[in-house]
């Protein structure tokens, strides 16, 4: 009796641990500002997070409040026919987070996007047009 006692409490025990670590829906990324990057061909990430670094700094660049924003689209233009541009090609869209709904099932804002272009080869972009 004392065992099964001690192996269903350890089982509840794992599955409260278990429920919490489930639940726990905050994810964090914090992108160090004026680092430099080792870009390595066999890491994919590495690209996008340049892309995304060159993006922010035109951004403020404009004025523009980070805070304010969140990024909610990354591509890489590698696309084939008349629209190839290359692979160091990057679009980011970053949308007003005031429009972005906090519950699931709420209407997304209309507008407030911001659409940025990154060259990579030459570590350059422009913002290529706003969402209305």
């Amino acid at each position: 009796m004392k065992r099964f006692l001690r192996n269903y409490l350890l089982l509840t025990l794992l599955l409260i641990v278990f429920v919490f670590l489930v639940s726990c829906t905050v994810c964090t990324v914090v992108i160090k500002k004026d680092f430099e990057f080792n870009l390595q061909e066999d890491d994919p990430s590495d690209e996008c997070l340049l892309a995304i670094e060159i993006a922010e700094m035109i951004l403020e660049e404009e004025d523009i409040d980070l805070e304010a924003y969140k990024l909610i689209s990354s591509q890489n233009l590698i696309i084939k026919g008349e629209s190839f541009e290359g692979p160091e090609f990057w679009y980011l869209i970053f949308k007003r987070r005031d429009l972005i709904p906090e519950k699931e099932g709420e209407m997304i804002g209309a507008g407030g996007e911001i659409f940025v272009k990154i060259n990579l080869a030459e570590e350059d972009g422009e913002i290529t047009g706003y969402g209305e």
